[in-house]
């Protein structure tokens, strides 16, 4: 049989579901309700997900709740959701995080719906736009997902993966949709090759780990901001240091050498007004490693 995942990819959505619809293996069942949704079958969808409902809520029960909610959302029937609140209210405690959402479930339905009724009106198919050729449509959907199910990523796990594996040469919108898998913490094995190496990685596995480094790196950019005197290179200076630690993801730098690396952007964004970088305060303070200068210089002259 083959891959449930290039079947999804070549859109074989009725093979999926012929082949997988009685399956009791979370990712399956995901595939086979996004294949349903995408045949514009949602009461079958609804149905599935009902049959499956223990497995799905017991795997991941926020992830699953924003696949009920879109199929809620797109059957738009209020008595169905006032009965499947009324399930979802009435379960037993199962963690923090979920009596977290559930304080809010009115709230996350909303936002579910609202973005349903937009993408319905405004006909914008992000889920296209994020398998698209151009890095700009990739890097769209992904910002249009943040902004209209921000509390709800994980939920679109499978579609960021789709769209990575897709992707065959590592550009800038597949770099994106590997930061996207890392910051929700996709459990799934990916590799790829990116910057002469080749990485094997599961991307759950390095979660922790790249949200750490994500609120060291915010602690940098709060820095810069509060000591960078020519107030018009701030933006610049976070732009070239932000831009080369994605770019370098899953490679992850120590705090002190991310301080050269800040060092390489106050001076590649002094180079671009032909200004002496070395009379900027924060340079000065900051500890300088020769050997990433080395190592790293050309990055930043190739910007």
């Amino acid at each position: 049989m083959k891959n449930i995942a290039e079947m999804f990819e070549k859109q074989e959505f009725e093979e999926i579901i012929e082949n997988f619809k009685n399956s009791n293996k979370y990712e399956e069942i995901l595939y086979v309700l996004s294949s349903y949704i995408s045949l514009n079958n949602v009461g079958a969808a609804y149905e599935l997900y009902k049959k499956k409902e223990k497995i799905l809520e017991k795997e991941n029960f926020i992830s699953s709740m924003n696949y009920l909610f879109l199929i809620l959302a797109l059957l738009n029937n209020d008595d169905l959701v006032k009965r499947e609140f009324s399930r979802i209210k009435s379960l037993p405690y199962i963690s923090q995080e979920v009596e977290e959402f559930l304080r809010d479930l009115d709230s996350n339905y909303q936002k579910i719906k609202s973005a349903t009724i937009e993408d319905n009106s405004s006909n914008y198919n992000f889920i296209d736009e994020l398998n698209g050729e151009k890095d700009e449509n990739v890097i769209g959907a992904i910002k249009y997902i943040h902004e209209n199910y921000k509390d709800q990523l994980a939920g679109y796990g499978v579609l960021f993966y789709e769209a990575f594996i897709k992707r065959e040469k590592f550009d800038l919108a597949k770099n994106f949709l590997l930061l996207e898998l890392l910051e929700i913490g996709f459990d799934k094995e990916i590799s790829f090759f990116k910057n002469g190496k080749f990485y094997y990685i599961n991307p759950k596995e390095y979660q922790k780990r790249y949200l750490e480094y994500e609120r060291m790196i915010d602690d940098f950019i709060k820095y810069i901001r509060k000591n960078e005197k020519i107030t018009n290179l701030i933006d610049d200076i976070i732009y070239y240091f932000v831009s080369f630690l994605n770019n370098e993801i899953p490679t992850f730098f120590k705090k002190e050498e991310l301080e050269t690396i800040l060092y390489l952007a106050i001076r590649k964004s002094y180079q671009n007004i032909n200004a002496d970088f070395n009379d900027d305060l924060l340079v000065k303070e900051l500890k300088i490693d020769e050997n990433i200068i080395k190592n790293y210089e050309n990055s930043f002259n190739n910007f």
